[in-house]
C-alpha cells in the first residue's frame, strides 16, 4: 500500500485513512443511546444513573480535546491520532470480560479510557486529513468525513438492538473494538510517522482551567436536561462554568507562556466560523432529540419501525453532501451558508406545524431526511471554509477548536430541547414526557436559533481561496480579517493564502508579532 505523503496523497485515499474516526465516534455513542434501557437493567441501575456512561464520553472528550492540538504539535498529528485510535480498541474490547456484565464501575472505567482516546482522535482527523491531501482536494475528504457520523448512526441503528437482544450488550463494544483494530492497521501501514521539528509545551494551568470550565459547563446544561440537580444548581454551574471559560481566555492571552489556542486563532473570521459550527449543531440536535420519542410516543410506533425511519433520515447526508461540497466550490461560503440555512428554517418551521397539527410518519421521515442533510451541507461548508482559511501551523488547534463547540453545540442542543418542552408541556417529569404541542415549540425554537446563523452569515469574510466562485470580489478581501487581525489585540498585518503565509513586514515585525509564543 505504501507510505502517504504530506500534501500528495489523492482525495479518496486520505478520506479512507481519517474518515472512519467519525465512523466509530458516531457507532460508538448510538449503539450505547440504542440499548441504554438494556444495559441499565443488566447493571441493576436506573436509566437516569446509566445515562452516565454516555455523558463520561461526552465530558472526557472534551477534556482531552484541551491537550490534544499541542501534542499533535509536539509529537506528530498521525502519531497522535493513532496512540488515540489504540486505546479506544483496547478498552472496547476489553468488554469480552463477563464480570462487566453487572458492573458499572468497571463500564465507566473502560468508557473513561475509550473516551480519552476519541478526546484524541476527533480532533485530529480533519488536521490529519489537511497535512496529508492535494490542496486542491480538501472539499473530497472533509465532505466524506462529514457523513460519517450519519453513517455510523444508521449503522448502530441497524445491528445494536439485534446484537444485544441475541447475545449480550457487551458485544457491540467488542465489535466496535475490532472495527478499530482494523482501523488501527491501516493506519499504521499507511501514516508517515514523523516527528515535527517544532518542540510545543503545553500549558497544564490552561489545561485545568479550560477543561474545569468545560466540564462545569455540561453538567450544567446536562443537569437542566436529565434534571438529575435542580434548576438552580444548574443555573449556578453554568454561570460559574461561563466565568472560569473567560478568565481562561484571559489567561491565555496575558499571562501563559505557552497559549493552548495561539492568539492568531482568536481573528474575526475564525471566532465567526466557530459560533456557527456550535449553532448548527445546537439547532440540528435541538430539532432532531425528540424525534424518536415523537414516533413511539405519539404515533406508537414501535422501536423497530422507529429505527428504520431515522436510518432513512440519516441517509439525506449522503443526498446533500455531494450538494454541499458542489456549494463550497461553486460559491462564496457565506452565500451558501445563507441558502441552505434559509431552507432549513422553512423546513423547521413546516415541520413544527406538521407535528402539531397533522402528523404523518412518511413526511416526518422525509422532512428529517432534508433536515439532516442540510445540517451535513452546513459542516461541509464550515468546515472547508474554517480549515482553507487557516494556515497550516494553525490547523490542530483549529481541529480541537472544532471539537470543542461541537461537542458544546451537542449539549446546548438537547438541553434546549428539554427545557423548550417541559415548559410547554406544563411538567418537569422528564425528557420521555412530550405532547404535539411541547414538540411544536421546539421546532419554533430551533427555527429561531436558524434566523441567528443568517443573521451571523452577513459578517463572514471572503478569503483569497474563494476566488473564481460566485459572489466573490477582490474588495471583499480587502476587508477580511485574516489570523493577524485577532481580537487579542495584535495588529500587524500578514497576509495569508490556503497553504502558505507570506508577511508584508519586515523580518523584525514578523519577529515581534510571535515574540513569546511557542508552537
Amino acid at each position: 500500500m505504501g507510505r502517504y505523503e504530506l500534501r500528495k496523497t489523492v482525495g479518496w485515499k486520505t478520506a479512507m485513512i481519517t474518515a472512519p474516526a467519525q465512523f466509530l465516534y458516531a457507532l460508538s455513542s448510538a449503539h450505547v443511546n440504542n440499548n441504554l434501557p438494556l444495559i441499565a437493567a443488566s447493571l441493576g441501575i436506573t436509566t437516569a444513573i446509566a445515562s452516565w456512561i454516555i455523558n463520561i464520553e461526552l465530558l472526557t472528550v472534551v477534556i482531552t480535546a484541551t491537550m490534544t492540538g499541542k501534542l499533535a504539535d509536539k509529537f506528530g498529528t498521525p502519531i497522535v491520532f493513532t496512540i488515540g485510535t489504540i486505546l479506544f480498541a483496547i478498552c472496547n474490547i476489553m468488554f469480552l470480560i463477563p464480570q462487566l456484565e453487572t458492573s458499572f464501575a468497571g463500564v465507566l472505567s473502560l468508557r473513561l479510557g475509550a473516551s480519552i482516546g476519541l478526546g484524541l482522535v476527533l480532533p485530529s482527523s480533519t488536521p490529519l486529513a489537511y497535512i496529508l491531501i492535494q490542496p486542491n482536494k480538501l472539499p473530497t475528504a472533509i465532505a466524506i468525513i462529514s457523513i460519517m457520523v450519519p453513517v455510523g448512526m444508521i449503522f448502530s441503528a441497524s445491528v445494536a438492538g439485534v446484537v444485544a437482544q441475541a447475545s449480550s450488550w457487551r458485544y457491540m463494544f467488542v465489535i466496535t473494538g475490532c472495527v478499530a483494530i482494523i482501523y488501527v492497521i491501516a493506519q499504521v501501514s499507511t501514516l508517515p510517522y514523523k516527528v515535527p521539528t517544532r518542540h510545543a509545551k503545553i500549558d497544564f494551568i490552561g489545561v485545568i482551567q479550560l477543561s474545569i470550565g468545560l466540564s462545569l459547563l455540561i453538567l450544567s446544561l446536562t443537569g437542566l436536561s436529565d434534571q438529575f440537580i435542580p434548576y438552580y444548581a444548574s443555573s449556578i454551574l453554568l454561570v460559574l462554568s461561563i466565568g472560569i471559560i473567560i478568565f481562561f481566555f484571559v489567561y491565555n492571552k496575558k499571562w501563559s507562556k505557552n497559549p493552548i489556542f495561539a492568539l492568531e486563532v482568536f481573528n474575526k473570521s475564525t471566532i465567526l466560523v466557530e459560533l456557527l459550527i456550535l449553532l448548527n449543531n445546537t439547532i440540528s440536535f435541538c430539532e432532531k432529540f425528540y424525534m424518536p420519542y415523537v414516533q413511539m410516543r405519539l404515533v406508537n410506533l414501535t422501536p423497530a419501525i422507529s429505527g428504520i425511519v431515522i436510518a432513512v433520515a440519516g441517509c439525506g447526508s449522503f443526498v446533500f453532501s455531494p450538494i454541499g461540497n458542489l456549494m463550497f466550490k461553486k460559491l462564496i461560503t457565506k452565500r451558501s451558508i445563507l441558502i441552505i440555512y434559509s431552507v432549513y428554517i422553512v423546513v423547521l418551521l413546516f415541520n413544527g406545524l406538521h407535528v402539531r397539527y397533522f402528523l404523518n410518519i412518511p413526511l416526518y421521515g422525509i422532512l428529517n431526511f432534508i433536515g439532516m442533510g442540510l445540517f451535513v451541507a452546513t459542516t461541509i461548508c464550515l468546515t472547508n471554509y474554517n480549515f482553507s482559511a487557516s494556515p497550516p501551523k494553525y490547523a490542530n488547534q483549529i481541529g480541537v477548536f472544532n471539537q470543542i463547540v461541537t461537542n458544546t453545540g451537542h449539549s446546548i442542543g438537547v438541553s434546549i430541547a428539554v427545557l423548550v418542552n417541559n415548559l410547554f408541556y406544563g411538567d418537569n417529569s422528564g425528557k420521555g414526557t412530550l405532547s404535539a404541542k411541547s414538540v411544536f415549540w421546539v421546532y419554533m425554537f430551533s427555527a429561531f436559533l436558524g434566523i441567528g446563523v443568517v443573521s451571523i452569515t452577513f459578517f463572514m469574510g471572503v478569503f483569497r481561496f474563494e476566488r473564481g466562485t460566485k459572489g466573490f470580489t477582490e474588495r471583499d478581501v480587502h476587508k477580511t480579517s485574516t489570523f493577524n487581525e485577532n481580537l487579542m489585540g495584535d495588529t500587524e498585518i500578514i497576509e495569508l493564502d490556503q497553504f502558505q503565509q507570506t508577511s508584508t513586514q519586515s523580518e523584525g515585525k514578523f519577529i515581534k508579532l510571535f515574540s513569546g509564543m511557542q508552537f
